[in-house]
């Protein structure tokens, strides 16, 4: 009977054992961005790496990361259609998709504007879906970026309502008594 009771206490408990850190709250950050941010300083419409350098801003979960490094991340050149985008640093971990790749302009004087969705990955937390915009303007030899991370994550899972953890505990006491009836 005891090594019943204690398999349904440790069933029990290991219910509660599965709880997940959660989701980041809602929030964005900025991050500070110079020519010097570009590596390979060419047209924007070829293939390039950023260096988002440090955190300018932050609200919600990043209100905290003023001054900290995201990471660079390799665009490829211009086509028109998406692409797989990466970025992983000490702020965190980005993986999704490009759904928007725009370029306007020449060689000398163009824009390039992308947005991501996918998710994003901080020790601690849940993977939450997030989004990255990410735009580059190019004036003859001189950059301008404005690059932002954004977390909206998804509505809280549902709890189970108290009356099913008390049917649960009825259940599991009535077969402890059934089977203490048994012996």
């Amino acid at each position: 009977m005891k090594s019943f009771i204690f398999a349904m206490l440790a069933v029990f408990a290991s219910s509660f054992a599965s709880v997940q850190a959660g989701y980041l709250a809602v929030g964005s950050a900025s991050f500070n961005t110079s020519s010097s941010d570009l590596v390979a300083p060419t047209n924007t419409n070829t293939s390039f790496v950023f260096d988002t350098n440090n955190a300018t801003s932050g609200t919600g979960s990043f209100a905290g990361d003023v001054g900290t490094y995201f990471g660079s991340f390799t665009l490829p050149a211009h086509s028109g259609t998406g692409f797989p985008l990466s970025i992983t640093g000490p702020f965190g971990s980005f993986s999704g998709n490009v759904s928007v790749d725009n370029y306007a302009g020449d060689n000398d004087n163009n824009v390039r504007s992308l947005l991501a969705s996918g998710t994003f990955t901080r020790t601690g937390f849940d993977p939450t879906p997030s989004s990255i915009s990410f735009s580059v303007t190019e004036t003859g030899a001189s950059y301008a970026y404005a690059f932002t991370i954004s977390v909206t994550p998804p509505p809280p899972a549902a709890v189970p309502e108290p009356a099913s953890m008390a049917i649960f505990g009825l259940g599991a006491l009535g077969l402890a008594a059934r089977r203490y009836r048994r012996k």
